[in-house]
């Protein structure tokens, strides 16, 4: 008896869910065929346009322009003028080197002031040896040897300088070097004293009281 009842009410149930079903489906249906006119009125009408290019008539075709000539214009002609050949001139004679005559010599140039100067300066340096010279043999003719240098065997130079007058006096003397013996230098001393006046210097030689430097040798064989 359960399962008889059971099975009535799975039954029932499904009769019920067919019921709401089909309801569905029918209401989905009216829905449908309502609005199927609306969609056909409201559809706009295609239209159709024939793109496809119509052949133009011969005469309306556009024909392609021609381009402009152009224009020529006349330019004047030019004329060309002679060409005139310019005359050669004629080469200059050359004239023949004329004779010269030899020049008669040139006078001697008169000698400059440097060469007046520099000769007298020759000589005047010649005059000075010669009178140095002078000088030194009128000093040696006056020398003595001291008795007591040539008993102690005492020998020495001395250099003397001495300043010569226009007169030849001794205007200053000095002995620069000694001989290294107080009697020696004494007799450097007397020597000069007794050859006084000395000789004169002479005229062309430059410069006023001139300045000499001698050796006075003293040496024993000179005396023995």
């Amino acid at each position: 008896m359960v399962e008889a009842a059971e099975r009535q009410r799975m039954r029932q149930h499904v009769v019920a869910a067919a019921g709401v079903l089909a309801l569905h489906a029918l209401l989905l249906i009216a829905l449908l065929h309502r609005a199927a006119p609306d969609l056909h009125q409201s559809a706009p009408a295609l239209v159709t346009v024939d793109l496809s290019l119509r052949e133009k008539p011969a005469e309306l075709q556009s024909k392609p322009k021609a381009e402009p000539k152009p224009v020529r214009t006349s330019q004047p002609v030019r004329r060309q003028q002679p060409i005139i050949p310019k005359p050669i001139a004629p080469h200059p004679a050359v004239a023949a080197p004329a004779a010269t005559t030899p020049s008669a010599p040139a006078a001697a140039a008169p000698p400059s002031a440097a060469t007046a100067t520099s000769d007298a300066l020759t000589a005047s340096n010649a005059a000075r040896e010669d009178y140095s010279a002078k000088l030194q043999a009128w000093l040696a003719a006056h020398k003595r040897y001291p008795v007591q240098a040539r008993r102690m065997r005492l020998e020495g130079s001395a250099l003397l300088q001495l300043r010569v007058g226009p007169e030849g006096q001794v205007v200053a003397h000095r002995i620069e070097q000694s001989t290294g013996s107080v009697i020696l230098d004494r007799e450097v001393e007397a020597m000069l004293a007794r050859s006084e006046p000395l000789p004169a210097p002479p005229a062309n030689l430059a410069g006023g009281n001139p300045e000499f430097h001698f050796l006075i040798h003293f040496d024993l064989g000179e005396f023995d």
